[in-house]
């Protein structure tokens, strides 16, 4: 099988536990916190592998990193406000 999709299994499997995590009304602090640390390994897995960030420059890799944290950080934020 090939790498990428290996990758598109692992994605579909956090899809669907994200969605079943949302499906059984679980609340709190915690599940946040695992929903938008799924949402970030999913993104990061999605930038190296299928946009073929991992072999360019550190640089770029890092506003790829810096980008999806910002944004995952204020969504967190704006939630436990």
């Amino acid at each position: 099988m090939k790498p990428c999709t290996q990758i598109w299994f692992v994605l579909m499997f956090l899809t669907i536990l994200t969605l079943l995590i949302g499906e059984t009304g679980l609340q709190g602090k915690s599940v946040i916190f695992v929903l938008l640390s799924v949402t970030f390994l999913k993104g990061q897995l999605i930038t190296d592998h299928f946009m073929r960030l991992r072999h360019v420059d550190l640089f770029w890799r890092m506003v790829m990193f810096g980008w999806l944290f910002f944004v995952l950080s204020l969504i967190g934020i704006a939630f436990l406000m």
